[in-house]
């Protein structure tokens, strides 16, 4: 991209920032990356930066997203919240008293790995049950398809030709219709989603859950079911102050603003 613009745009870019799926170092390699194999042990920040010759930060893609939102979205000024990126799987970043937690190799926040059912199917990782298998947006749509399946929905219900064009948003759209199918399968979605945020709750105690990510687009209802099962799951949950759960103000942007603001880092750093 860098390569192929004009010289006069790319004369004016310092830096260039990287946001990316799966564990990465802080040096800016990729070590492991379920969904982006070719990237497995891949020195990318290195690679980017000889390639364009321009200084180039790279990090985990929910790290960046939570990196603006703390910055300049929704954790501006909290010093206890979770980021929650909820797409074609589950990207997290928790920021505990003021500081983004990043672990002894960098790689806190892969929650979306942590196991909640070891008796689930198999994921692409090769672990049994992650949470990303069952409140993901990837997972909205596979309960959408087994629904149909097993004729609890109909196709004409969610207003598709066939299954396999059946997506999670199709399902929001019937729920919001009002399709009493939809609703209960939404509902065990949201518990899904609930029972990872109810752990995370459990361990880092925040004010605040930001929730992005395209899943983020259903909007209210994915608010208000989440927190309804987030009451029953977490214990203690009436002798505490309730965890706010609010929506991303950055929408699909927030990785590629935090991977730029990291390079704002990167710049103060080498002047």
């Amino acid at each position: 991209l860098i390569t192929n613009l004009d010289d006069q745009t790319a004369a004016s870019i310092d830096a260039v920032g990287l946001a990316v799926a799966g564990l990465v170092t802080s040096e800016g390699s990729v070590r492991y990356s379920p969904n982006l194999p070719s990237l497995i042990e891949f020195p990318l920040k290195e690679r980017v930066s000889n390639a364009i010759g321009l200084p180039v930060a790279v990090a985990n893609d929910a790290t960046a997203g939570t990196i603006a939102e703390a910055e300049i979205g929704a954790g501006k000024g909290c010093k206890n919240f979770i980021f929650v990126a909820l797409g074609t799987g589950i990207g997290t970043g928790l920021v505990v008293d003021g500081h983004l937690l990043k672990g002894s190799n960098g790689f806190a926040g892969e929650s979306g790995h942590m196991t909640i059912n070891y008796d689930g199917d198999l994921h692409v990782t090769e672990r049994r049950g992650p949470w990303e298998m069952y409140g993901s947006g990837s997972s909205l749509t596979q309960m959408a398809r087994q629904a149909v399946s097993a004729r609890t929905v109909s196709l004409d219900e969610l207003n598709v030709a066939q299954i396999d064009d059946i997506l999670g948003s199709h399902l929001v759209s019937a729920m919001t219709s009002g399709n009493k199918h939809a609703e209960e399968i939404f509902s065990q979605f949201c518990r899904d989603v609930a029972i990872g945020m109810s752990n995370l709750v459990m361990v880092v105690d925040p004010s605040l859950i930001i929730i992005g990510g395209g899943l983020a687009n259903i909007g209210s209802p994915l608010i208000q079911g989440i927190s309804e099962w987030l009451l029953k799951i977490a214990v203690g949950a009436e002798h505490r102050d309730p965890v706010r759960l609010e929506l991303s103000p950055l929408g699909s942007d927030g990785c590629a603003i935090g991977a730029a603001l990291l390079t704002k880092s990167l710049l103060k750093k080498q002047s």
